[in-house]
């Protein structure tokens, strides 16, 4: 599990950076000169979107994803 002195290594750089392509794609090229180009690069933007935000998302949601041997 990566600690918060982790938060900023380099693959979350190379995600945010990805990310910001995929989304730089989407605001410059028309959808309708490129449909496939955009629905690749909105895919990419989705899912390093999700990438990103999966280990806040975890961190938040884990009191309720664990058991506890009250709830049992």
């Amino acid at each position: 599990m990566r600690t918060r002195k982790q938060k900023h290594d380099g693959e979350t750089i190379t995600l945010a950076i990805i990310m910001l392509l995929a989304l730089a794609w989407l605001l410059t090229h028309d959808g309708c000169a490129h449909p496939i180009g955009n629905t690749i690069a909105l895919a990419v933007y989705v899912a390093s979107g999700v990438l990103l935000a999966l280990p806040w998302a975890i961190e938040k949601l884990e009191p309720y994803l664990t058991e506890s041997e009250d709830q049992q």
